[in-house]
């Protein structure tokens, strides 16, 4: 819309008393001088019907376009773009106008076709205006982009928004999202990770942008590197709401990168952005285990398991006081565990206390552990070797 004003001005600055040797009376001269002027008050309805007034006398082809073409530039001032067209269409087939102002009449009526949502007869009257343009500008490009954009042939809107891009000293944010949004429907990752940090290094602030990093890392299936989970960690600063944290925190798992994860899921519940509960509690435990920090995981399963004391909360801590070699704690929490019950393959809890107490010299009660594991085929045999092995120890028998 600023270019399409910017067009508009350059039409209204345009008038002289004579072209190629024609003439204009000087009572239209009058009428479009006081029109300008009348635009800069943006007393628009009184040049309108000053221009009206003044069309309905004249006979010349050359004036007529004069005052159609400022009668358009009234409506587009208002923003009624369609009276604006009707009349830019009406000055352009009197043909009357020298090239200059027929080039510009053309360009004007490219972007409203585009502003009216008809981006198919914006391109057929943007080629015609290219045919007598000597070369196409950054914002020109850019507009074409537009329009190819909203017709959906992206290939040749990138080809366009790049060229934009290329021959501008200072490129606008836009063109940039629009590269990024052209290359992520084309499927071309890369290139769109390459215009999110551009835009990430113009406006650091503005999340959306590290959204689409974040999301196009994900999708072009990369090797997230040390330096990708560096910007992640950054944009996880900025997240205020669970859902966004969990979103990054999820991502920050697949790019193997689970002790930051960790880390912010820990800043997460600890300021409220993450709600504390068992499911998160029992997260925060598996990225610290997968993180090889088996004490910060030990600390947020108990707390998890004094929210709610499930087989499965206590069979996990039981494992990581096993990993540990906590065997008291680890008995404490498999009986636990096989006392609340909901385990999906009991017999391997059964079986990892049997272990507990042969590391506790528990003999008895590691016998009694390896005959409830025997009772599950899935480890009935090697329940079976452990009370075979404890039946050839020396005093077993009496536990």
């Amino acid at each position: 819309m600023r270019r399409l004003l910017l067009i508009c001005l350059l039409l209204t600055s345009c008038l002289p008393s004579a072209w190629g040797g024609i003439t204009i009376s000087p009572q239209t001269f009058k009428v479009l001088e006081q029109a300008e002027k009348l635009f800069d008050q943006k007393a628009y309805s009184q040049a309108v019907n000053k221009i009206q007034n003044r069309l309905n006398q004249v006979s010349t082809s050359l004036e007529k376009a004069l005052l159609l073409k400022s009668l358009a530039t009234a409506y587009l001032l208002q923003g009624k773009h369609a009276q604006a067209l009707t009349h830019l269409k009406q000055a352009l087939a009197i043909q009357a106008l020298p090239e200059s102002q027929r080039s510009q009449i053309l360009l004007m009526l490219g972007q409203l076709y585009l502003t009216l949502g008809n981006p198919r007869e914006a391109i057929a009257v943007l080629e015609t205006w290219r045919q007598s343009a000597s070369r196409l500008g950054p914002d020109d490009h850019a507009l074409f982009a537009q329009a190819y954009t909203e017709l959906k042939k992206y290939p040749k809107a990138l080809e366009h928004i790049s060229l934009a891009l290329k021959l501008s000293p200072k490129p606008q944010v836009s063109w940039l999202e629009l590269r990024l949004a052209l290359n992520y429907e084309m499927k071309n990752y890369r290139a769109a990770i390459a215009d999110a940090k551009r835009l990430i290094r113009l406006h650091p602030d503005r999340k959306n942008y590290w959204q689409h990093l974040a999301g196009l890392y994900q999708l072009s299936h990369q090797t997230v590197t040390a330096t990708a989970a560096l910007e992640l960690e950054e944009w996880l600063g900025m997240l205020d709401k669970e859902k966004e944290v969990l979103n990054l925190i999820a991502m920050l798992r697949v790019a193997h990168a689970p002790y930051l994860a960790a880390q912010r899921m820990q800043i997460g519940l600890e300021s409220g952005h993450v709600k504390k509960n068992h499911k998160r509690l029992d997260l925060l435990a598996a990225l610290w285990t997968e993180a090889r920090e088996y004490d910060q995981a030990i600390e947020a399963l108990e707390e998890a398991a004094q929210l709610k004391a499930d087989g499965k909360t206590w069979l996990r801590l039981g494992q990581l006081f096993y990993q540990r070699e906590q065997w008291k704690q680890a008995a404490r929490s498999l009986t636990s565990a096989l006392k609340r019950g909901g385990l999906k393959h009991p017999g391997q809890a059964w079986l990892l206390l049997g272990s507990t107490y042969l590391e506790l010299e528990q003999l008895k009660e590691a016998r009694e552990a390896f005959r409830h594991a025997s009772k599950y085929s899935r480890t009935r045999q090697a329940a079976e070797q452990w009370m075979n092995y404890l039946n050839h120890l020396p005093g077993s028998q009496r536990g």
